[in-house]
């Protein structure tokens, strides 16, 4: 009998293991026929197996336990046990639902950008020309990005009420387009929006009908799922004492969202309207490093003008 525990590094992990599986033996690369000539526990890191013998060990082994505790995702392992096609026993998330982007490594104040690829500086040549981080540069605070092209406003809105965002954080939200949509099937969840819908067509979700997908896009539930999201992220931000500033990119939503959008954030008071693009890059014609520059400039000056920059940890 062989079992194979998993996690994304070290720290998660040592503790747990010693506790649990006292016999337990670290697995690695050097020693990995170890685990292919006998029995007992093991355990692993992401960093201590390449995918292959990663992928391996998992087949290999009658129990697979993926500790994830703080619900990150690593591309690594979570690929090697789709791969696998292993059921693996993971009680913390069983279904993969509570993946975290982001996590709080200390107690400084933290810059949190959240939203999908505008957000995220997609397609940008130089990563360090996103409003994101011209902003964390300029304000000199730590950047956590929130921020995965092709996600939808519920997505964002998850990931910003699941993190550990405290008193006097700054929230920075590019509100995406209302046109999109989370998707599950096979223990993974998909995003979907216009961009995206083709080439998951084609691939993991091609048993399903074209119409089906399409109509999703346009679905009236998704206005409502979007409006509530916004609304509980004011509201959580508000009650931490976070600093929240919306900043909606309207030009991602039909006329008839958008016109929905702008009349519930127009009295928000921390509403900031992005100024238009000026310069596109990549094939999807994302804004380029000119409207980041000029993104970050008015995000910051509204940031000095309502306090939010400040030593002082009362403002």
């Amino acid at each position: 009998m062989k079992t194979l525990i998993l996690s994304r590094d070290e720290n998660d992990l040592i503790g747990w293991v010693q506790t649990n599986y006292p016999t337990s033996s670290l697995l690695s690369d050097d020693n990995f026929n170890l685990i292919k000539k006998t029995d007992g526990d093991f355990y692993a890191f992401s960093s201590s197996l390449r995918v292959s013998n990663l992928i391996e060990a998992i087949n290999l082994s009658d129990n697979v336990i993926y500790y994830n505790p703080k619900y990150l995702t690593d591309d690594k392992i979570d690929g090697a046990i789709r791969l696998s096609d292993k059921l693996v026993d993971n009680s913390y998330d069983p279904a993969d639902l509570l993946l975290s982007y982001q996590l709080r490594e200390n107690d400084d104040r933290i810059l949190w950008v959240a939203g999908c690829s505008y957000a995220a500086g997609f397609s940008l040549i130089d990563q360090s020309s996103s409003y994101a981080n011209i902003l964390s540069n300029k304000l000199n605070l730590e950047l956590k990005c929130l921020s995965i092209p092709g996600t939808s406003i519920a997505w964002a809105g998850d990931q910003i009420l699941r993190s550990d965002i405290r008193s006097n954080d700054i929230v920075i939200w590019g509100i995406t387009g209302v046109e999109r949509y989370m998707f599950y099937h096979d223990k993974m969840i998909f995003h979907v929006c216009d961009a995206t819908l083709p080439p998951l067509l084609e691939g993991p979700l091609a048993q399903y009908p074209k119409s089906f997908l399409e109509k999703k896009l346009v679905d009236e539930d998704n206005i409502v799922h979007g409006i509530k999201s916004i609304f509980q992220v004011i509201n959580f931000c508000k009650k931490i004492g976070a600093k929240l500033i919306l900043f909606p990119h309207y030009d991602l939503s039909t006329e008839y969202n958008r016109k929905i959008l702008t009349i519930y954030l127009k009295n928000i008071y921390n509403t900031v309207v992005p100024s238009e693009i000026i310069d596109h890059v990549g094939e999807n014609l994302h804004p380029g490093p000119n409207t980041h520059k000029n993104w970050a400039n008015e995000l910051y000056n509204f940031i000095t003008q309502q306090g939010y920059y400040t030593n002082d940890l009362s403002n």
